[in-house]
């Protein structure tokens, strides 16, 4: 049996190695469904100088202090970032469907999906986060979950919207709501082209004809 993931990604594995840090959960959807889902850790320097003391001052890349661990998902991959005085472990999943995110949700323990669908050009987007298993109040976590949903939001409950990006401020304690809803707007199926092509024909014939018959009658009436 597969086991699952810790809550919110490698914030467990954070909270042993850091006093305190940042982490943000972020997942970039399109409109056909794909995107990515990134595990974004922040440490300061402080946070950085608790890491070397650790190793003996001897830390060459702060990242894999934090994501060393074998029960990762496939094809997750890591950078890293210098954002003014903070180091960002990033770690980032490719998803190319709503299915393939909703798996790595579910693979996340704490993580129930309750809708995440596109239908009928709308997109939806319901989660409910368990944050009592993230430690997050314990080691003073500053925890945010942030998406880009595609198209334009319509409603939403998270904190702030910036354009398409929806944050949310997690605390720990009980479950948390996540909801979104956005117009992605349909798409024109095949036949319904092949129909407008085909009205098209219909017009073009239509005027050629009104044309010859004005020409019939205008030769008609100059010989008369």
């Amino acid at each position: 049996m597969k086991s699952k993931l810790p809550f919110l990604g490698l914030i467990a594995a954070a909270s042993l190695l850091l006093a305190a840090c940042n982490v943000n959960m972020a997942t970039d959807i399109n409109a056909d469904g794909s995107g990515e889902m990134r595990t974004e850790i922040g440490l300061t320097q402080a946070d950085k100088d608790s890491l070397a003391s650790m190793s003996g001052g001897e830390v060459a890349d702060w990242c894999t202090q934090i994501t060393s661990s074998s029960d990762l998902p496939q094809g997750m991959r890591f950078t890293q970032e210098e954002r003014g005085d903070e180091t960002w472990c990033i770690a980032t999943v490719p998803f190319s469907s709503l299915d393939e995110l909703r798996r790595l949700y579910s693979d996340s323990s704490g993580i129930s999906v309750d809708r995440l669908e596109i239908a009928d050009g709308r997109f939806y987007y319901d989660l409910t986060l368990d944050n009592t298993s993230s430690g997050a109040g314990m080691f003073g976590i500053n925890m945010t979950w942030q998406l880009q949903a595609p198209g334009t939001v319509a409603s939403h409950n998270a904190d702030s919207l910036d354009g398409r990006t929806l944050i949310w401020h997690l605390t720990s304690g009980g479950p948390s709501r996540l909801q979104a809803e956005s117009a992605v707007g349909g798409t024109i199926s095949p036949a319904l082209i092949v129909a407008f092509i085909g009205l098209g024909c219909l017009c073009l014939v239509g005027v050629v004809v009104i044309v010859v018959v004005v020409v019939l009658l205008v030769r008609r009436s100059k010989k008369a």
